[in-house]
């Protein structure tokens, strides 16, 4: 009976041991759990503050990019004006405008990207949604004018690729449409 009593005494004792630690282990995750962050402020500031300057800086270089891109389509504008008006002199006096019309079905395709997660780890994803159009374009006589008639009515986007699309044709055809309207 004494080896069964020395036994109770030492598992008592081990018990009360598992208990304190017990008790003491959940104080400490309490504590832990509700302790606020911690941080840094002043290095947040400062990278805050580099941001910002960083920030500012994009802000005037997309600016004076803008700038200069208006400033290259408005050139490229006079530009083709001035060949329209050679043309259009060159063609009084030496060609019959041309004239026709033609309709197709092309592809519009449209991209946009989404990112999920959070920096630096995100992914990015490119999702391309597209649909068929018809695209018809008229050649009448007139003043080399490239014009574009969409409903709704659409952005400069259109127009640039009506105007690649006229010098596309005129360099690969050989002919001269500075005597006729091009109508899309």
């Amino acid at each position: 009976m004494t080896i069964f009593t020395l036994g109770d005494r030492y598992m008592g004792k081990v018990s009360v041991v598992l208990v304190v630690l017990l008790l003491a282990s959940l104080s400490l995750n309490i504590y832990f759990i509700h302790e606020p962050v911690r941080v840094d402020t002043g290095v947040l500031k400062e990278r805050i503050s580099a941001l910002e300057e960083e920030n500012r800086y994009l802000k005037m270089e997309l600016y004076q990019t803008n700038i200069s891109l208006q400033q290259a389509r408005e050139q490229l504008a006079t530009y083709r004006e001035q060949l329209a008006e050679l043309r259009g002199m060159i063609n009084r006096t030496s060609a019959s405008p041309e004239s026709g019309s033609a309709t197709l079905d092309a592809p519009a395709v449209m991209q946009r990207v989404e990112y999920s997660g959070e920096f630096p780890f995100y992914t990015r994803r490119v999702i391309e949604e597209g649909t068929m159009m018809k695209v018809s374009v008229d050649i009448k006589p007139g003043e080399g004018r490239v014009l574009v008639e969409t409903t709704p009515l659409m952005g400069v986007v259109f127009q640039d690729a009506a105007n690649n699309a006229v010098a596309a044709a005129e360099n690969y055809l050989g002919c001269d449409l500075s005597g006729s309207d091009v109508i899309f």
